[in-house]
């Protein structure tokens, strides 16, 4: 199945799956497709704000790390907002993420587990390979 691209992301920073990708690979039907739009349209005015707060708090805490001055109680400040906005969207993706479960077919719901569990051990091998990193960060170089 095909889905617009306007369905293409739950969250603001590539963290989630990508819904499309999700769609295609469970092969949904025509009416389940429908359902999943009606499903995004009726978070769109929680999504909206949540994920511009996301993208300015990001900004900001990327301005306060690379600022010419340190200022620590800056960088914790913009920190702690991400935190705060990451918090915020993270429940809205989890009603979203419920929501959808309930209309996919139990075979289709096993199917989704499996991806996600490849989806966690990717992001599980970044995290390994960036802490391996800390040893020796200019490796290769």
């Amino acid at each position: 199945a095909n889905v617009p691209c306007e369905l293409i992301t739950i969250d603001g920073g590539g963290h989630g799956m990508m819904i499309r990708h999700i769609v295609n690979q469970l092969d949904l039907t025509p009416d389940q497709i429908q359902q999943v739009k009606t499903i995004f349209a009726n978070h769109k005015a929680e999504l909206t704000p949540e994920l511009k707060a996301l993208h300015t708090s990001r900004g900001q805490l990327f301005a306060a790390i690379h600022a010419d001055t340190l200022d620590e109680a800056a960088v914790k400040t913009a920190a702690a907002a991400v935190g705060q906005a990451e918090a915020d969207l993270a429940v809205t993706r989890a009603r979203i993420f419920g929501e959808v479960r309930q209309v996919l077919t139990p075979e289709q719901q096993a199917k989704l587990q499996g991806m996600l569990a490849k989806a966690r051990s990717f992001g599980d091998r970044i995290f390994s390979r960036i802490q391996a990193h800390l040893d020796d960060p200019l490796a290769g170089i």
